[in-house]
């Protein structure tokens, strides 16, 4: 590589003298997913920062104008109050309670106006929310209880004043003066006279739909009013909308008991009217709330982007947590030779593409040499975001037909047949190239044109672009494919836990297909790098054809010593569609024994117990599918190999130097033979297994494979049979295996019936379980058991 020393070569000046005239490139499919997710929950956050510590004015102001309308609006009414003494003592009680919020709002005021918020308490939004519900509650408690007492209700007609009380008995009215007698009848033409008495009736149904109008108008106010002074989320919006509806359907149904059926007191339209007011008011205020939410959240996301991304532009990365990316294109020295004049062409396409898009995702130039180029990135997500998109829009390019006959730059696509619905129906929702043929498969596209592989990777900025960096990212590099994004395991610890959330937070296969997966390559060792480390090789919708290709083929990666198979060499060559193959359920004996007498010892047996396991699972090339401490799941090709490996691994185990404390367990304890003091037959920890053999369907989870379908589900319950290191299966698919196993060397696989007639989940019919003997120690074990 071409060393330009400490400083970075500043793109923006190249990309304008490198794009002329026609060869400007096509507008650009981004694929964003990562960083826009990230950036958004980053954005989130500090709204929700912001307005905790910060926008203490305006919740300042908010807080003081609603206590001192609330204080008034008290005072009021304990005046109104003193000032009547028939007053109704009821509504004193509801003054009470609505004088208790004087406090709490006044406290908030008061922690806005200082600017801090204590931490042991709930969002001030949420805190808005149990106030402005307890509103919302206390009127309509009054609304419910006043309503059928019918107390406060007056008249003044003419010099006198008259109270008006409802009777109990229809139709009659009980007017009470200082100077008049009681007196009970019948109205005439709208009035009642007595004496010198003078009172205008009381219309009943007006008197209801009068209160239910005040009652509906102060939720509406305070749904408005919660929204403008706390300034809630859209979620807290719902939440107390929706409390509020609640509540006001409770008040409507204890109504009903009293009013519902009196068709004197309650107007139909009227009640209509109300209802349709607090909906379209209620409708109004989440649209509002959903409105103000997103413009704020989008100004805070922007001021982020902004601030963020400046810094970025302005400052190149180092520390620690430098992201490095380095790309080489695949056989461009045959091309070269091949295509000289069209690989000029090519390779502008290819500079100008590069060069562009770094500019767009932060990626700042380090070294060039060729067509390989050694970018450093702030983040990880930004990297792949850029490392993704680049992917994608190469194959956009126009390419020149005879690179695009070469079978290095080659067109090709991966056939998806009509029964892959799941596959099918998310090509349909995501953005990948594909043609749909007659008979209801797929050819979705895989390659087209100029293949490069990337890798990424995470590290310290030490020694400039000759630091042990970026000499790592360089033979990380070397190991990749064309068309591949490989990434470190330090890279994909920032990564894999962030697509995670993602994956759990969408509900349909549309919102899906825009999360990009990681895929393991397996574990590998490789030139001047003896340390195990797992290889992730990630893809997005637009480059699934590429993956289906991969896992058809069983690929690997270039260059390196294999420890552990991935997800494309793993059993069943096609993810979704089912292959016989072989699974295998494992637990170590006695685990919650041993866990209760020394978990310590139990977990570094288990780690000496996995550094017995992956020598002698890949030498049967069988895949290790995650499973929680002390119990495990392989898969194989075939059920030979998994008996070799069952006694293989017996074999390893017995051979492992066991911490001293394990062997002093007595479910643990070394144990020989009997009748020959020599020959061990147990030590350390003992795995059971249990296999079956029949269609399996590989699944892509969390980067890894894992497999589906009843046979898994025999062998996990055959598994739970066996006993003492044994490797148990069903009777009848022994039978189906017989010559198989007959063929094994250097002896015969042989089986002894041990259960007959067993009743087991999820099984059919009641099979009989057998125990393969597939070596000497598992004969010398079954006579000791």
């Amino acid at each position: 590589m071409d060393q330009i020393g400490n400083r970075a070569i500043s793109i923006s000046n190249r990309i304008s003298s490198s794009v002329t005239g026609d060869e400007k490139r096509k507008k650009p499919k981004h694929v964003k997913i990562i960083p826009a997710s990230v950036k958004m929950e980053m954005a989130i956050q500090e709204l929700q920062d912001t307005k905790r510590k910060q926008t203490v004015g305006q919740k300042w102001n908010s807080a003081a104008i609603f206590s001192f309308m609330w204080t008034l609006y008290c005072f009021a009414i304990f005046v109104y109050f003193l000032t009547d003494p028939k007053y109704c003592t009821t509504w004193l009680v509801y003054f009470l309670l609505r004088f208790l919020l004087l406090f709490p709002t006044y406290y908030i005021a008061r922690l806005w106006q200082q600017g801090w918020w204590p931490p042991m308490l709930a969002e001030p939004e949420w805190v808005g929310v149990y106030i402005a519900t307890y509103i919302a509650f206390i009127s309509t408690l009054a609304f419910c209880v006043g309503l059928n007492e019918s107390c406060g209700v007056r008249e003044t007609v003419a010099k006198d004043t008259i109270f008006v009380e409802l009777s109990d008995d229809d139709s009659l009215y009980r007017l009470k003066h200082g100077e008049c007698d009681i007196f009970s009848g019948s109205t005439s033409a709208g009035y009642t006279h007595q004496g010198t008495c003078t009172s205008e009736l009381l219309d009943r149904g007006s008197f209801f739909e009068k209160h239910v109008f005040n009652w509906v108008g102060q939720l509406i106010l305070y749904l408005f009013a919660f929204t403008s002074l706390f300034k809630p989320s859209f979620k807290a919006t719902i939440w107390y909308t929706g409390s509020v509806g609640v509540i006001g359907f409770l008040g409507c149904w204890y109504q009903g008991f009293a009013f519902w059926n009196d068709s004197d007191r309650v107007v139909a339209s009227g009640i209509g009217t109300a209802i349709f007011l607090f909906l379209s008011a209620a409708a109004v205020n989440i649209f509002s709330a959903h409105v103000l939410h997103n413009m704020e959240r989008d100004l805070v996301n922007a001021n982020y982007e902004l601030t963020a991304n400046m810094e970025k532009r302005q400052k190149q990365p180092a520390g620690d947590h430098v992201v490095y990316l380095e790309t080489d294109l695949q056989s461009s020295t045959k091309l070269w030779e091949h295509h000289t004049e069209t690989m000029h062409k090519a390779i502008k396409v290819h500079h100008n593409l590069m060069r562009s898009l770094a500019l767009e995702y932060f990626g700042w130039e380090l070294a060039t040499e060729g067509d390989a180029f050694l970018l450093a990135f702030h983040d990880v997500f930004d990297a792949v975001s850029f490392a993704l998109t680049f992917q994608h829009e190469l194959m956009d390019q126009d390419w020149e037909q005879v690179l695009l006959e070469d079978v290095d730059a080659l067109y090709e696509t991966a056939k998806v047949s009509s029964e892959e619905k799941d596959v099918l129906e998310r090509l349909r929702k995501g953005c990948a190239s594909f043609k749909k043929n007659p008979d209801g498969s797929a050819d979705l596209l895989a390659f087209q044109g100029l293949r490069v592989r990337m890798a990424i990777h995470m590290g310290n900025s030490d020694g400039g672009i000759k630091g042990a960096s970026c000499r790592f990212v360089h033979h990380l590099t070397d190991l990749s494919w064309g068309g591949m994004i490989l990434l470190s395991e330090p890279a994909v610890k920032d990564l894999a836990g962030v697509l995670d959330q993602l994956g759990n937070s969408v509900s349909t296969i549309k919102e899906s297909v825009n999360i990009p997966k990681l895929v393991s390559m397996g574990v590998h060792t490789f030139e001047d790098y003896h340390d195990p480390q797992e290889m992730f090789h990630i893809f997005n919708e637009p480059l699934r054809g590429r993956h289906m290709m991969w896992d058809a083929k069983s690929l690997q990666l270039r260059d390196s010593s294999q420890h552990a198979l991935g997800f494309y060499d793993a059993p069943v060559n096609r993810e979704g569609i089912q292959e016989d193959a072989c699974i295998m359920f494992g637990d170590v004996e006695n685990t919650p024994m041993i866990q209760k007498l020394s978990a310590k010892v139990f977990t570094e047996a288990i780690r000496d117990l996995h550094a017995a396991l992956g020598p002698v699972l890949l030498k049967h090339r069988g895949y290790n599918v995650p499973q929680r401490e002390g119990h495990f799941m392989f898969a194989f090709k075939d059920p030979l190999s998994a008996v070799y490996f069952h006694r293989d691994f017996q074999a390893a185990l017995l051979a492992v130097k066991w911490p001293e404390k394990l062997n002093e367990l007595p479910v643990t304890a070394p144990t020989y033979a009997e009748n020959d003091s020599k020959t061990l037959i147990f030590s350390g920890l003992t795995v059971c297994l249990g296999m079956s053999f029949g269609p399996l369907a590989k699944q892509l989870e969390n980067g890894r494979a894992n497999y589906t379908g009843p046979t898994a589900n025999r062998a996990a319950r055959v598994c739970s049979m066996s006993r003492a290191g044994q490797l148990t299966m069903f009777e009848h698919e022994y039978k189906e295996q017989e010559k198989l196993f007959a063929s094994a060397e250097p002896l015969p696989i042989s089986a002894k019936v041990m259960l007959k007639e067993v009743t087991l989940k999820g099984v059919q019919g009641k099979p009989n379980v057998v125990c393969l003997n597939t070596d000497d120690i598992t004969q010398l074990r079954q006579v000791r058991i």
